[in-house]
């Protein structure tokens, strides 16, 4: 899953990063699970607005008003990959938007529908012979009235398109062309070193020898409906939940 911010906006992420992670460290489940929800709230809003941004009546004109970008024109954007679990922020890449306009665009264009495809899998993910989780925190542990804010924030994202039509991606166009251009976005972006915070680490130079593949690793869970999807989590959540251990390089 991924999302684009405004530069003003990665900045004010960057500055808050570690204090909403001790926050989230310290809490309660209830607690971390509204984080986690709100945080949902914000990407979905800011991918559907992102993508608004770039429909035709926009024209050549960058970025129209919303929560992830600014009402003027802008040069740079961030482009971040999320935890498929967690929503969490992973790793983010600096765009220059001129250089990328195309691919930002088409990008723009299949955002939205991806991200109403890992929030079925965060919110309603149900593992087999295990205790089902939302956002990766146990549901019994959950309060039922945040199992159903959550519920019902799924239901008001899926009034227009169900999930079912969503995993078709030919259908939807999202085609195997854009999952390769995606593909060959991120190795350029790396292949220029254009990261810019992998996890609490946003140092340039501390990330040059750092990639994507080392701090996403592929889960295929089951979901509530006994569908399974594929999805990218975070290696530190997956440790968390009993998966593999990582170690920031340096």
């Amino acid at each position: 899953m991924f999302d684009f911010l405004a530069e003003d906006r990665f900045k004010a992420s960057k500055r808050n990063y570690q204090s909403k992670d001790q926050a989230s460290s310290n809490g309660s489940v209830t607690k971390e699970f509204d984080m986690a929800l709100n945080r949902a709230k914000r990407i979905y809003q800011s991918c559907v607005e992102f993508a608004d941004s770039y429909s035709e009546n926009a024209g050549d004109a960058v970025y129209s008003a919303g929560d992830c970008l600014p009402r003027s024109k802008t040069e740079v954007i961030y482009l971040r990959l999320l935890c498929g679990w967690t929503l969490k922020p992973v790793v983010a890449y600096k765009i220059a938007v001129r250089s990328y306009s195309d691919t930002v665009k088409r990008l723009a264009n299949i955002s939205a529908d991806m991200c109403q495809v890992a929030m079925s899998v965060s919110i309603l993910w149900n593992t087999a012979g295990m205790v089902p989780r939302m956002f990766g925190y146990p549901v019994p542990e959950i309060p039922v009235d945040k199992v159903n804010d959550a519920k019902d924030f799924l239901e008001k994202i899926n009034e227009s398109t169900s999930i079912d039509e969503l995993r078709d991606y030919s259908e939807r166009g999202l085609t195997l062309e854009d999952l390769e251009l995606f593909n060959d976005f991120l190795i350029e972006l790396e292949n220029e070193s254009r990261m810019r915070q992998c996890f609490d680490v946003f140092n340039k130079e501390e990330l040059e020898d750092e990639s994507w593949v080392n701090v996403l690793k592929q889960e295929v869970v089951t979901l509530s409906n006994g569908t399974k999807q594929i999805t990218y989590v975070s290696v530190k959540e997956s440790e968390r939940l009993g998966g593999i251990s990582y170690t920031t390089k340096k």
